[in-house]
């Protein structure tokens, strides 16, 4: 039998790898009555080292920005988009239709990437989560405007960098 694992996070502590690998190979005990733990050649200590890999192993993440989009014919849109998009000009992610609260609303940038949150709006904790756990904490920058072919500036008054 072969369990193929898929970790979508390397965010995780020793002790919380090791559980989740525990708890794997219990759940294959679980569903698979001929599986037999005798059988397997990982021991604690492959499992351990498994989890301390997984620690260390590095995580590229994308930087999300959270800007002010305004057209030229005056409407504003609250925008997300990351420091991966080709363009942010055409890249971007409407949150809200207006110049109104982006907190508390699910989007996805890039694609299928998210769902993030920007949570605390107006709070000296404002930051951005990612499946509804804490991701980064969002700073600002006054001077990070982006102008777009069409009259359209992306970060009228400066954007949110999370």
């Amino acid at each position: 039998m072969h369990i193929n694992l898929c970790l979508l996070s390397t965010r995780t502590s020793s002790a919380l790898s090791t559980q989740l690998i525990s708890s794997i190979i219990f759940k294959a005990q679980l569903y698979t009555p001929s599986f037999n733990t005798s059988n397997m050649k990982a021991s604690t200590s492959i499992i351990n080292a498994i989890a301390m890999a997984l620690t260390g192993a590095s995580m590229v993440n994308a930087t999300v920005f959270l800007a002010l989009r305004k057209n030229a014919d005056g409407n504003e849109a609250q925008v997300a988009y990351t420091n991966g998009t080709p363009d942010p000009c055409s890249g971007f992610t409407t949150i809200v239709n207006s110049n109104s609260n982006p907190c508390g609303i699910d989007f996805f940038v890039d694609g299928n990437n998210g769902p993030f949150t920007f949570e605390n709006c107006g709070d000296n904790n404002f930051h951005l989560e990612r499946n509804h756990q804490f991701n980064s904490n969002c700073v600002f920058q006054s001077n990070n405007k982006i102008n777009c072919p069409g009259n359209i500036v992306i970060g009228v008054s400066g954007t949110w960098k999370c």
